[in-house]
């Protein structure tokens, strides 16, 4: 199964929803978009969720990004999307809701993109 970049595009849209349903923006000076001259945003608790949201936003050219750099960012993605589970709530494979999904779908993506490198090498 050869994993198309716009496949992995598209998984980017529900930690996105994800990450800004999250954040705290009613004392961001930016309303949420990251400034990296600005002090504030450098030191945010949330510089890491706006930072991901910024640079993943449908605003960017996700389609110009490497199949790398969309690999990255799904990593990261999952990272946040594991640690928004309740601590008795651990992903499994076999659970339905949203969250538990979307890490299934991604972990699919990721292990066949894997694949399909090993096969061209």
């Amino acid at each position: 199964m050869t994993v198309m970049k716009s496949e992995l595009i598209k998984l980017l849209d529900f930690p996105r929803q994800k990450m800004t349903a999250s954040m705290e923006l009613h004392q961001c000076a930016h309303n949420g978009f990251f400034d990296e001259t600005d002090i504030r945003c450098r030191t945010c608790y949330q510089g890491g969720e706006c930072t991901w949201v910024n640079h993943n936003d449908k605003l960017v050219a996700l389609e110009d990004k490497t199949l790398s750099d969309l690999t990255a960012q799904i990593v990261l993605a999952m990272d946040f999307i594991d640690a928004t589970l309740e601590p008795e709530h651990e992903y499994q494979l076999k659970c339905q809701c949203d969250n538990c999904s979307w890490l299934t779908q991604a972990n699919n993506a990721l292990r066949a993109l894997d694949q399909s490198e090993a096969n061209s090498n």
